[in-house]
């Protein structure tokens, strides 16, 4: 159930609430793997911050790219709707590319760091998503979903390569469409909902998914190898 507490003119549900959460503690265990690394912490924590400002906008004033006339018809609307749009979110993403972009070409941000320290954040968020979900509304579905990120973060943090030379990314994509997958086979004995099954060999559109995110793993990987100044071929 998706509780909601009233503050002011302001309303606060447990599903944000939980999104918040899990948001912070997913940046601060990136700023922790990042300072193990001997990365720049105060840079990259401007960086996260501009993220979440993005995400963050286009979430809070998103409904207003598909009725901007709302905001003159009822000013008072801005306080109380929320919500992203389809066209608010490309424009986010947009500008978090643009954004990335000029952190690139001023040497601020390296894409490989990024690309690899994404995956810790991702995974700890999911932790923390499903450890609250367990905590307000105990099942044992919530239990074995759990077990995905939890195993993702255990195998990152197995890596000896430092961000800047390793593949955590592909091992992060391996890993997620490995246990998706199985996931999506589990969750139907639990009580969870497997969809609509598609004609083709009888998996649903998000198994197809899994895998299609697991090849990008694998190819990922085999291109850091072909790569290797000591590889023949």
């Amino acid at each position: 159930m998706n509780y909601a507490w009233s503050l002011g003119p302001f309303i606060l549900t447990q599903t944000t609430l939980l999104y918040v959460i899990s948001t912070f503690v997913g940046v601060a265990v990136m700023l922790w793997r990042l300072y193990l690394d001997g990365e720049k912490v105060r840079v990259w924590l401007d960086i996260f911050a501009t993220y979440l400002m993005i995400v963050v906008l286009c979430y809070k004033f998103g409904f207003l790219f598909d009725d901007p006339g709302i905001l003159l018809r009822s000013p008072r609307v801005i306080l109380f709707m929320s919500g992203g749009s389809t066209g608010g979110w490309v424009i986010g993403v947009f500008c978090m590319l643009a954004f990335t972009y000029r952190g690139m070409s001023r040497g601020l941000l390296s894409f490989r760091v990024l690309a690899n320290i994404l995956p810790y954040g991702f995974a700890v968020m999911g932790i923390s998503a499903y450890a609250l979900q367990w905590f307000w509304d105990p099942s044992l579905l919530i239990a074995v979903r759990l077990l995905l990120p939890l195993g993702l973060l255990i195998v990152l943090l197995l890596q000896r390569s430092t961000l800047r030379e390793g593949n955590h990314l592909a091992i992060f994509l391996v890993g997620l469409g490995i246990g998706g997958m199985a996931l999506s086979i589990v969750e139907p004995h639990l009580g969870g909902s497997l969809g609509k099954i598609t004609t083709w060999i009888g998996l649903t559109k998000a198994q197809y998914s899994w895998v299609g995110v697991a090849l990008i793993g694998m190819w990922l990987l085999n291109l850091k190898w072909r790569m290797k100044p000591d590889n023949p071929s």
